[in-house]
C-alpha cells in the first residue's frame, strides 16, 4: 500500500507524519524535513530521519541553505545541499520492504534536485 499525503504548507503534513511515526516506532522508516529558524527567520531546511533505518538513533543533515558556501542547484533564496540530502534520504529508501511503513514527508522542488532520489522515488512507487 502506498499512501500520499498532500496539502499546502502550514496544514500539519509533517506534524502528522512524526506522530505517526512515534505510534508506529520501530515499524517505520523514512525521514521527513524540519525548518532551520535563526533569530526568528528560516535560513534552511534539515532532513532527519524516523526510527527504522541503520540504527534507531535520528540522523539529521542538511537539506538547503541560505548564504552558504557550497555550491549546488536553488530553489528561491535556497542552495540544495543534495550530497548531505543523498546521504541520509537514499538509505531510508532503500530495503523498503524490510519495514511495514516508509514514511516520506517531503517530495518537493528541493528534493527533486536530486537526480538519484528521484529515480529512487520512482522505484518506490512502482
Amino acid at each position: 500500500m502506498r499512501i500520499l499525503l498532500t496539502g499546502p504548507p502550514g496544514v500539519g503534513k509533517t506534524t502528522a507524519c512524526i506522530k505517526v511515526a512515534d505510534l508506529l516506532g520501530n515499524d517505520v522508516q523514512g525521514f521527513y524535513t524540519e525548518a532551520v529558524m535563526e533569530s526568528g527567520q528560516r535560513t534552511g531546511f534539515d532532513i532527519v530521519t524516523l526510527g527504522g533505518g541503520d540504527s534507531s538513533k535520528p540522523k539529521r543533515g542538511i537539506l538547503a541553505r541560505k548564504n552558504t558556501h557550497v555550491k549546488g542547484p536553488k530553489v528561491g533564496p535556497y542552495t540544495v545541499h543534495v550530497q548531505d540530502f543523498e546521504g541520509i534520504a537514499l538509505p531510508c529508501l532503500r530495503n523498503v520492504d524490510s519495514r511495514p511503513v516508509l514514511l516520506i514527508d517531503e517530495i518537493g522542488k528541493m528534493e527533486a534536485k536530486s537526480n538519484k532520489f528521484t529515480a529512487a522515488i520512482r522505484k518506490v512507487f512502482n
